[in-house]
């Protein structure tokens, strides 16, 4: 903006142009009383000697020429004789039988009716202007005559041009102070202003600690603006501040909530996603900003869903499984959100049911196992029981081996139902630790001495490759569980004279103890399942052999429990090697005896 149009240089020429004016007919007015008044000094002057020269021609002789020219020298002005007929009788500068008939003139007529008379003009006979002062002589009703004086105004208008330099130069002067007074007003009225729009500039762009300055000579009404300007000020801070905690606390809860949300906006283009919402789509979210939501999700059903809520601008909810890489059952609940300029936005939450999805088939195919493996034992004892009922008076040989039979399934059901306990403790709740010092190769022996049997019928050979000073702080109980599972597995599935071996080693961050057998191997594709429940790679077999399909899944999660982790190598007709990973913090190297 042209800083000659702001208010403080407006106000000062208003200041100025006022002073001028005043100045100005201040000046018009003493220069014009000062021309009358030098005038009337002179008048009165003129007016005294011509009185006196009108008494001095009525006493005197006809022929005055003489006197009048001798008096006009004195004097210094010009003297004239008039008759009342307006012929020139003597002049003291002219000659007077030459001059025309006066009786036109101003000052002689208004001397004839009044008896004094005056009168300023230019005189063609001497070229100059000049002041004329006329005093009838006679009778004051019938004057005999006029005398005249006449004095040039020349001297006047040398006077009144001095006069007027000086006031030229005292206006120049006083236009120089009303500028300077004009501009100190306007500022003294314009300054606290100026630093009220000087403050609310900052706050607009941005500066919330901006104040108008104290004035100590702001008082009235602009001392009332500057400071209930600072209050709304301080009270714009206040609310801004409020807001940008309030928007903290939404941006925390936005970026840290587990749920999903998606802000659409009228054009169906993603306004706001949080990182929990990203996670679940498989996206990134920085590049999502602005693109449509089909683009961004590519859930063509998310989007239809969107587009009834935003024409019925009613919630609706729908659960959508989404083609990312990793397959995800989302439930997604969509709201319409509406906005001042009658448009809504529309919120998608999004929640991951994934986990709970695959939850409810685990269950549903948990009860679906346990009930196939209850029903195949349940089915042979009833048959051998009912056979028993039939045959027992006809061919009482035969009950034994039926009797046999039974207590061979109701074992089998009892081990079952035993394996289901423990995993239901196990996955309830953690036990109370109570952590030994063991040495390793010492339990490795144990869990060998225990299953000796079982491998001596088919000619495994038991490996104990544990170095004898290796020593571990563990649960006991927990330990042998898993070792015992994992050899009388390797064992089961290893062929005659086959090998089962178990060794150790360890890095400063874990400890690792593998069990090894030699025995058929698992397939590739079975390696990731074989930790499920009741999952068997050869579903005859393992039931001949006896297990229940829970051995591995309890393995599992009593490593899981123990901070550590299980993982299997394997190949068809090489064999399999299971991996234990426990915590370093497990370890020492202490090598007292136990």
């Amino acid at each position: 903006m042209n800083r000659f149009l702001t208010v403080r240089w407006r106000l000062a020429a208003a200041f100025f142009l006022v002073i001028l004016v005043l100045l100005s007919l201040t000046g018009l007015y003493l220069l014009d009383w000062t021309e009358g008044y030098y005038v009337r000094l002179i008048s009165n002057d003129l007016r005294r000697e011509s009185q006196a020269m009108a008494g001095l021609v009525q006493a005197a002789p006809q022929d005055m020429s003489d006197v009048v020219t001798n008096m006009g020298h004195d004097l210094g002005h010009r003297i004239t004789i008039i008759r009342s007929n307006g012929r020139v009788l003597a002049d003291s500068e002219s000659n007077f039988r030459r001059m025309p008939n006066h009786s036109n003139r101003p000052e002689f007529r208004q001397a004839l009716a009044i008896g004094y008379g005056t009168s300023t003009r230019y005189s063609a006979t001497l070229k100059t202007k000049m002041l004329y002062v006329a005093t009838s002589y006679g009778p004051r009703r019938d004057p005999s005559g006029v005398v005249r004086i006449a004095e040039p105004l020349s001297g006047l208008d040398e006077l009144m041009t001095a006069i007027q330099r000086t006031f030229i130069l005292a206006g120049l002067a006083a236009i120089l102070a009303a500028a300077a007074l004009s501009l100190k007003l306007a500022s003294g009225i314009t300054d606290p202003i100026e630093s009220i729009a000087s403050t609310a500039r900052k706050l607009a762009q941005g500066d919330l600690n901006a104040r108008v300055s104290a004035q100590p000579k702001t008082s009235g009404e602009l001392g009332e603006l500057a400071s209930t300007f600072n209050v709304m000020a301080e009270q714009l801070q206040s609310n801004v501040d409020e807001m940008n905690r309030q928007s903290a606390r939404m941006q925390a809860v936005f970026d840290h909530t587990d749920n999903g949300l998606i802000l659409v906006d009228p054009e169906d283009r993603i306004r706001m996603i949080n990182p929990a919402a990203c996670r679940i789509l498989g996206i990134g979210c920085p590049e999502t900003i602005q693109k449509t939501l089909i683009e961004g999700t590519l859930s063509h059903d998310l989007a239809g869903l969107v587009e009834r809520v935003r024409r019925t601008h009613e919630p609706a909810a729908l659960d959508v499984d989404l083609l990312t890489t990793n397959e995800r059952a989302v439930h997604a609940y969509v709201a319409p959100v509406p906005r001042p300029d009658s448009v809504i936005d529309v919120l998608v939450v999004l929640h991951d049911v994934t986990s709970m999805r695959k939850l409810d088939t685990i269950r549903r195919d948990f009860v679906a196992n346990v009930s196939h493996e209850l029903r195949t034992p349940l089915a042979s004892i009833k048959a051998m029981a009912e056979t028993i009922m039939l045959r027992h008076a006809t061919n009482p040989d035969a009950v034994p081996g039926f009797a046999e039979s039974i207590v061979q399934e109701a074992d089998r059901m009892t081990l079952l139902a035993e394996d289901l306990l423990d995993l239901a403790r196990i996955e309830s709740q953690r036990r109370d630790a109570v952590v030994e010092s063991l040495r390793l190769r010492g339990v490795v022996d144990g869990v060998f001495d225990r299953l000796t049997r079982a491998a001596e019928k088919k000619s495994i050979s038991l490996e104990n490759e544990v170095k004898a000073e290796e020593v571990i702080d563990v649960e006991s109980d927990p330990l042998v569980q898993i070792l015992m599972n994992l050899v009388d597995n390797a064992i089961k599935y290893t062929p005659e004279a086959g090998t089962v071996k178990i060794w150790a080693d360890h890095t400063p961050e874990h400890i690792a103890i593998r069990v090894s057998d030699s025995g058929i191997g698992i397939p590739t594709e079975d390696l990731s399942r074989i930790f499920e429940r009741f999952y068997r790679v050869d579903k005859a077999r393992s039931r001949e052999s006896g297990g229940t399909g829970l051995g591995l899944a309890i393995v599992k999660h009593i490593c899981e429990q123990m901070g550590g982790s299980i993982s299997v190598k394997s190949e068809i007709g090489t064999g399999s090697t299971f991996s234990i990973l426990l915590p370093a913090g497990q370890i020492t190297d202490d090598a007292e005896s136990f």
